[in-house]
Parts: structure tokens; sequence; C-alpha cells
């Protein structure tokens, strides 16, 4: 069993990665290897005074895969092997006595592997043996992501109860780590007994974990867990004030006036007196039990020590109180992109951010009184639609996670070869598309649109739609979408400021109305909308980019504009199982724009566009029969002794002899915009416009 260690290379910020085994990661664990970065980091964090992250060296401290081994492959890592591990973390400890009871408790859990300090200090990893019934592993990487899931669920419920400190609930994955860390006497056990995990189905695990978190505190499934929680909550509370103040007063090394400020914390705080008595002792275990006894009792006893004391308004106070509950309780974003709020809750299995409803809301107001914070459901929401919350851009994050194009392979023309069709421009016209819509996505062009939107032609079964889908990376599944109601213009316009890829399925069911609409969409780069219940029109940034499919060869109801859709013919159904490396795939198309690739298409692409559309434009009933009953027009021989001049009326005329006219095609207008199609050449005399053209002989 191998661990894979992730880092960045100091000499050249390339990211490094290597494999160590179980054994010479154990005993390299006793000493320090990276300059001092761990001793630094230990000296510089403490719960609740900072954040580890914001350390100078965070970013130097490898980082450690104990739950599967990885190797080099390109630019994303290879899986090689689960490790048939889970890895669990206790954090926020206060001291090294916590650390020590945490890593003593684990070891006595014959599924524990391995127990060690963090990097911190101030936290325990657990490594747990896992094991399916018979043995057997899943093949796929997928179903290796739900076993894992599963498995550090099952070892969470199991070790909760016999932990003094919570576990930190996260999502852990195949790639889950922790920051390389030094220990001199971790526990290890290299025969512990796996723990059984019966494989389910990924539907099966979501609602497992989701039943979990119902309750906003996994720990609350357990009768009686709920107050011991609250009681260690409220303690470690008191312990981090009271030590704050010894620090201030100078009377840190004096253990006695630690109990006493700890023990007027824990009685302003009402916990009960045994309570208090019975952690203080516990992380004080070196002075007389009955002496800290005493103490406690004397604090609790005087009715004058009522430690700290709080003289405000109930408002004042309740807005004091309710940011730390909800960055404590929950994680809270707003999404610019839909323009709504999004949550989930800490600490539990509710791993995915979902939207927040009135009912949320509600109990979340309901929560906060149930610690006593007395605040009204306006406050609340007052709160939540405020600049408190932090912005998320789901687009702009994903962006921004990239790491570098390695800077050889052509992702983009790889997607774009997935599709086996007859245009001669394909691959450069679906390049020029894709530059153009991740360089809207980031603002680059605010005076224009991504005006092309490549229409796949082909028939049904070969898999258009589901390649259109999978453009977008899972991370953005949710930005994308084939359902698009034209008759209402102003939810389709919502759309374009709402999702980040259209696909305009059964393209040639659009009217030319409609067409034309999709074309002013397609050049828009702006939408201007007036909100519900407000009487001012906002401006919002324009993100959708579109494309379409369709089984009917003739697609485009209109001639004028066609240059703005690719009409593919597809021949073959499309590679959609192939994996696509979406990370490697929006990192060239960065790395390309950022060295100012051309994203829209010139004047000589855009005549070629609409030279080839001809073939997909639909046929008119008039023109059918105008073509039935007049020769074409050869423009080798503008000077046709035998054309003859004649007005519309004229023409329509002869048109209305034919055995397929009806009355819906005497229509004029139409009629010359058909002859100007075709290039007819005409001359203006007194009594109107005549156009040159032959009929045909019967």
């Amino acid at each position: 069993m191998k661990f894979t260690l992730f880092g960045t290379s100091r000499e050249t910020g390339n990211a490094t990665l290597s494999n160590m085994e179980f054994g010479e990661f154990i005993n390299n664990m006793g000493h320090e290897s990276q300059k001092g970065y761990i001793a630094g980091l230990r000296q510089y964090y403490h719960p609740g005074a900072n954040r580890i992250d914001r350390y100078a060296h965070y970013d130097q401290i490898r980082r450690v895969c104990p739950v599967a081994e990885w190797r080099r492959g390109g630019a994303e890592p290879l899986l090689v092997q689960y490790n048939r591990m889970a890895m669990l973390e206790v954090e926020n400890l206060n001291s090294r006595v916590e650390v020590d009871a945490v890593k003593a408790q684990a070891s006595l859990m014959p599924q524990t592997v391995a127990a060690f300090m963090g990097c911190d200090a101030h936290s325990v990893v657990i490594l747990v043996a896992v094991s399916t019934p018979d043995g057997h592993l899943p093949h796929t990487e997928e179903e290796l992501e739900n076993l894992v899931l599963q498995a550090y669920y099952v070892a969470v419920q199991t070790y909760s109860t016999m932990l003094p400190h919570p576990i930190s609930i996260r999502r852990q994955t195949l790639q889950s780590t922790f920051l390389q860390t030094v220990d001199t006497s971790p526990y290890v056990n290299r025969h512990a007994l796996p723990l059984v995990v019966n494989p389910m189905s990924r539907e099966a695990i979501n609602q497992m974990l989701q039943q979990a978190s119902v309750d906003h505190q996994f720990d609350r499934l357990r009768p009686g867990m709920e107050s011991i929680m609250m009681m260690e909550h409220i303690y470690n509370r008191c312990h981090h004030e009271a030590l704050i103040k010894l620090d201030a007063r100078g009377w840190r090394d004096d253990p006695m006036a630690a109990v006493v400020m700890i023990a007027q914390h824990c009685k302003a705080a009402r916990m009960p007196e045994e309570e208090a008595t019975y952690r203080i002792m516990w992380h004080f275990y070196k002075l007389d039990d009955a002496a800290v006894r005493n103490a406690v009792h004397t604090v609790y006893e005087d009715p004058h020590r009522l430690g700290i004391t709080v003289d405000m308004p109930k408002k004042q106070l309740a807005a004091l109180q309710l940011p730390e509950f909800l960055n404590r309780r929950y994680d809270i974003r707003y999404n610019t992109m839909t323009e709504t709020t999004e949550f989930r809750i800490r600490n539990s299995f509710d791993f995915n951010y979902r939207e927040m409803t009135k009912r949320d809301r509600n109990t979340i107001c309901h929560e906060a009184a149930k610690e006593g914070i007395e605040a009204f459901i306006s406050e609340i929401n007052g709160l939540i639609d405020s600049t408190f919350v932090r912005q998320y851009n789901p687009m702009t994050d994903y962006l921004n996670s990239l790491e570098q194009w390695d800077g050889q392979t052509d992702y983009i023309g790889q997607l774009a070869d997935r599709v086996k069709c007859d245009h001669p421009q394909w691959k450069s016209l679906f390049r020029l598309w894709f530059l153009s819509m991740v360089a809207h996505w980031q603002g680059y062009d605010d005076t224009h649109g991504n005006s092309l939107a490549p229409i796949l032609v082909g028939e049904q079964g070969f898999r258009k739609s589901t390649f259109c889908r999978m453009i977008l990376p899972p991370e953005l599944s949710a930005y994308y979408t084939d359902r698009l109601d034209f008759s209402n213009n102003n939810e389709a316009e919502r759309r374009m400021t709402r999702y980040l890829l259209i696909n305009i399925d059964e393209f040639d069911q659009l009217s030319a109305a409609q067409m034309a609409f999709v074309k002013y969409l397609a050049t828009a780069n702006k939408v201007d909308q007036r909100r519900a219940y407000s009487s001012v029109v906002a401006t919002r940034r324009r993100y959708a980019s579109f494309i379409g499919t369709t089984n009917d060869q003739e697609v485009l109801s209109i001639v004028q504009g066609t240059r703005r859709f690719i009409c593919t013919r597809v021949l073959a159904p499309i590679d959609t199982e192939t994996p696509l490396n979406h990370r490697q795939l929006y990192a060239q198309a960065l790395h390309l724009i950022a060295n100012d690739a051309r994203y829209w298409a010139n004047d000589t692409e855009e005549m070629q566009i609409t030279q080839w559309n001809k073939q997909f434009i639909k046929s008119d009933p008039i023109d059918l029969i105008l073509s039935d009953l007049f020769e074409p027009y050869d423009p080798a021989q503008p000077h046709d002794s035998e054309l003859q001049p004649m007005k519309l009326t004229d023409i329509m005329a002869v048109l209305q002899n034919h055995r397929s006219f009806n009355s819906k095609l005497n229509n004029l207008v139409t009629l010359g915009r058909c002859m100007r199609q075709h290039n007819i050449p005409s001359i203006h005399k007194a009594d109107g416009m005549y156009y040159y053209v032959r009929q045909r002989k019967q």
C-alpha cells in the first residue's frame, strides 16, 4: 500500500507527485523534512485566532492522499488502486492533552490503521481500514467514489460514539488529502480489522446522506449526543475566551487562575456546575481534583461572580450573535448567475449547496431561537439578503481553479474530431465558436455576443444532444439547458443570463420569425430586463452561447443572416464514451485567449459559411413553383436576348396557373423576396419594377 504525496516544486512552481510506502511514511513522520515549514505553522496557528491557509508557507507543505494511490498521467493524475481506507479528522483541539486523548480513544478501535497528530498540532488524523463483504472492489472509478463516500459515512458513524471530540465532517473522495505532518509517537496497527461496507447505489447513498443531515447535526441521530455536543461546544468557547483574558493579564502560567477564569465563563454561559467541573478537571489533570472542584464550586456558589455580563439592547446583541451563528452552522453564498441564495449545513453530510427556500429560512430562525438568539425572521432575512453573504459565480470559480494547459495536446481539436462530418471547415469553425464561448463568459468583449452557433444535422441516435451536453464540465452541468420557449421572448432573454450553453433541440422547427429572434439573441451582449415587482429596467450580462441539433436536412427558414449558423451534416454516431478532460480543455481555451487567439469569424469565413449553408435552406413553396415555370438565371449570360421583362403581377399570374398554387401563396412581397434571393436582374421603369425572366417551354 502506497500513499501519494502532492506538492509544488520550489524551483519551477509546477505540481509534483510522488508515492511512498505506508511503512516508510510512518517512519519519516518523526522528524521535519521540509525546511521547518511544519514547525513554523505550529507556531503560527491557534484555533479561533487565525486561519491555517493564511500561513506564509501553507502552499509549500505537501499534501498526503492515504485513500488511494495515484501516478502521473499528463495533466491529471491517474488512479492506480484504492487503498481500502477511510480518513477521519478531528480538528480545533485546544491542547496536546486533547490530541493525545483522541489518539488514545482511536487506538481502542480495532479498525484503526493509524492515528497521529495533524500538521497544525491541534488536530488528529485517523486512518480506518475498510473492505467489502466479499473483498472485491468495484471496477470503475465512479463506483469506487461511491464506495469511498459510503465508507466514510460508516466510519464517522462508528467512531463518533467513541471519540471525546466531534469529527470534522467533509466530503471524502479518492483524492482526499491531509497536510504532511510530524508526530514522534503515532499509533500504528498494521493488522487492523477492516470495517465492512456493503456497496450501495449512488441514489441510495445520497438518500442516506440527506437523511443523516435532517437535524443539521449528524451527532443528533444518537440519543443523548445533542446535549453532550452542546456542552462540549459551550465549554470550548468558554475555555478559549478565558485563555485570551488570561494572556491579556499575564496569568497564563497560573493554572488555578485559569481554573477560576474558565469557571466564571462557564457559569456566565449557564453551563451546569458538574458539567463544568468534569471538563475543567479533565483539562487540568495535573492539579488536585479536590482543589479544582472547590475552586469551581466557589465560583458557582458566589452570587456576585457572574463572569461575563452583557449590557446592550437586545436588537444590538442579536445583530452581533447572528453572523457568528450563521457562519458556524451554515455555508451561505449568493449565486450571481441565478441571483439566488444557496446554502449547505456545516458539519453534516449535506455536501451539496441548494437554493434557500422560505422553509429553510424559517428553520434557521427556529435553530437560532434554540441557541437563545432573540431574532425575528425579518432580521435573519435582512442579514442573508445582504453583502454579509459572499458572492459566488460558478463559472468564474471553475475557470479560476484550472491548472495550466500542458501546451501540447489540442483538446479543442480532439473534441471537434469526435463529430464525423462533411463540413470542410468544421474543426476551425468549432474552435472559433468554443473560444468565443469562453471569452464571452469572461466578459472579454462587451460590445458583441457569441454570434456563431453550430447546428448538428444528422440521423436520430447519432448522440448529437449527448455531445452538446458533454461540452460543459460536470461542475457546470446545471447551467446547460435544451429547453427554450421562443414563443416567450422575455423568458428566452432571461435564460441568456441564467445558462452558459443553450441547445436549441429540433432546430428545424423554428419559424422564420423565431429564427430571426435567435439571430438577435446570438449577437446581443447584454439583456435589459425589468424584474418582478420592480419599475426599473436592469441590464444584465449575457452568458449563454448557442448550439443546435436536428434530424432534418432543411433547417434554415431564412436566407439573410445564415452566416451565424455553422450547419454541419453528421455522418456517424458521435463518440461520447471516451472520457473528456474538461479541465485541460478549458485551460487550453484560456491559454489561447490570453495569447490573443482570434475568437470571431472574419469576412472570408462568414462568406464561406453563407455559401455552405445554401444547401440547408428550407424550400419555399412559391420558390418551387417559380423554379418549375421559369428557367434559372445564368449570370454568365447577362444579355440573353430571350430574357423578357415582367412585372411581379404578371409573374404571379403565370404562377397561379400551376397545379400546386393556392391562395396562401398569392403574396407579392414573398415573390419579390424570392426574385432577389435568386439575383434576378431587374430594371425600374415609370410604371414599376420589371424582372428579366424566361419561361420554360411547355
